[in-house]
């Protein structure tokens, strides 16, 4: 894990910790209370413990199938009828408005595959993004669409009601599509 995106987190079991890196493999652990969080494939899990059981809808969208179904879809010609907007477009807007810039700091919460995340990676140039879902799946196909993208991007797990950052971290938020 990235020591810049480390600086922003904290635990998500106490609320006060910052966390660092476990001593064995890439795992994070709290500094003030010891809860640990798994990290793979680039996903850190910072889903706070009482938040583990998901609801229908959440396991549905979590699915391994659901990532790509739903990427697949959003950029789709059907998509952009229900929507009443092509996502080319609307992506478009969305990154304009945002004014995303290198000396920005953007968390994009209920990211998805990505869709938003890139645009605005793209947009920064060099800047940092933090791209935050609940389901796993979507963070894992996010890490896919975003590589070669000039930005450095973290990947995060977690639960868009109880943020796992530091107070104060970013100058930016993106929730579209969410």
């Amino acid at each position: 894990m990235e020591e810049w995106l480390l600086e922003k987190l904290r635990c998500p079991a106490c609320g006060r910790g910052g966390l660092r890196t476990a001593r064995t493999g890439n795992d994070l652990a709290c500094s003030e209370c010891g809860a640990g969080y798994p990290v793979e494939e680039g996903v850190a899990d910072l889903l706070p413990p009482g938040k583990r059981r998901l609801n229908l809808l959440q396991r549905t969208l979590g699915g391994s199938q659901s990532a790509a179904v739903y990427d697949h879809f959003r950029s789709s010609r059907l998509a952009a009828v229900l929507a009443g907007i092509p996502f080319a477009t609307e992506e478009a807007k969305i990154v304009a408005l945002l004014e995303p810039s290198a000396g920005d700091e953007v968390l994009d919460v209920a990211c998805g595959p990505g869709n938003f995340t890139l645009g605005i990676a793209r947009a920064m140039n060099g800047g940092r993004v933090v791209a935050l879902d609940l389901a796993r799946p979507m963070l894992v196909r996010a890490k896919s669409n975003l590589r070669g993208v000039n930005a450095a991007v973290g990947l995060i797990r977690g639960d868009a009601q109880e943020l796992p950052f530091q107070s104060g971290t970013f100058t930016k938020v993106n929730c579209c599509g969410g």
